[in-house]
């Protein structure tokens, strides 16, 4: 099992709560030299959804804080659908809701 799969299955099973940096590299025994690719193994995660970062800069699975991944299908009439990855429902989203989802969009394209 590599890295991500190790650390998803951590924070999907063992973690009870979001955990910062430096919890992560103490459970895992991240030696100095491993760290810049910790890190940046982290942040690939990020990118691609698998993990989020609170505002407090703690890593946690989506899940686990109640967050629903999907893709943003948006109409020109201002109202919108969330579609659910790996399921066939979409979410009905007003005006205000979208406007705040393309601003997050735009944020991490």
């Amino acid at each position: 099992m590599g890295i991500k799969e190790t650390l998803l299955s951590f924070m999907k099973e063992e973690a009870h709560r979001p955990m910062d940096i430096q919890e992560l590299v103490s459970v895992f025994d991240i030696s100095p030299d491993e760290y810049k690719v910790f890190k940046k193994t982290l942040k690939i995660m990020e990118l691609e959804g698998s993990i989020v970062r609170t505002n407090k800069d703690k890593f946690a699975v989506p899940e686990r804080l109640g967050l629903i991944k999907g893709r943003i299908q948006s109409h020109k009439k201002g109202f919108g659908f969330l579609k659910k990855m790996g399921k066939e429902m979409s979410l009905y989203q007003a005006h205000l809701l979208m406007v705040q989802w393309i601003m997050i969009e735009f944020l991490f394209k």
